[in-house]
């Protein structure tokens, strides 16, 4: 039986409702592939996953890894200041630089928790706190993060104080958060 038989069959619509869905799906397709646009949407509505499986397909990878990493660092960039609130809300219980940055990465989760995985990966290794952290930092490429990082060092290297420039770093997020949005709205 074809498909449209099984989908009428299970009660999904009639015969002559997919048929036409059907026909203007296919015009559509014909229309994208003579535009040759066919690639890109693909590309762009599948997931990762399904991305990887595509770019073997196609044989050159960089467009679709360009595109799966502005869109992580915008994921990441958004999810920033959340993550920065909640690390100075567990220094301010107590917590130490390392369980709070745990602590932050698991309420806001992906990416910025497999970011703070692999810090905590290179400590686990016999790397220094501050080390690890100056290597996110050179890894993200972001401001933001640096002044994430350059708080958090200040804090271990001084012992106290940690809060309070966390809480400059929120603040600071939260001020270049509304002032982008307010561009974007401009």
């Amino acid at each position: 039986a074809s498909v449209a038989a099984l989908l009428v069959a299970a009660g999904f619509g009639s015969a002559g409702s997919l048929a036409t869905v059907g026909a203007r799906h296919t015009a559509a397709a014909a229309s994208r592939r003579r535009l040759g646009t066919d690639r890109l949407r693909d590309l762009v509505r599948s997931s990762r996953r399904g991305i990887a499986r595509r770019v073997a397909a196609v044989g050159d990878h960089r467009p679709a890894r360009r595109w799966l990493d502005a869109r992580t660092r915008r994921r990441r960039d958004s999810l920033l200041p959340d993550f920065v609130d909640a690390v100075v809300r567990s220094v301010g219980a107590g917590s130490s630089i390392g369980v709070a940055l745990r602590d932050g990465a698991d309420v806001v989760g992906d990416p910025l928790l497999a970011e703070v995985t692999a810090v905590e990966r290179q400590v686990s290794l016999g790397v220094p706190w501050a080390s690890a952290l100056e290597g996110w930092a050179a890894r993200s490429a972001s401001d933001d993060i640096r002044l994430l990082v350059t708080a958090c060092a200040l804090g271990a290297r001084l012992g106290r104080g940690t809060a309070a420039a966390l809480d400059g770093v929120a603040t600071t997020l939260a001020d270049r958060r509304e002032v982008s949005a307010e561009a974007r709205a401009a």
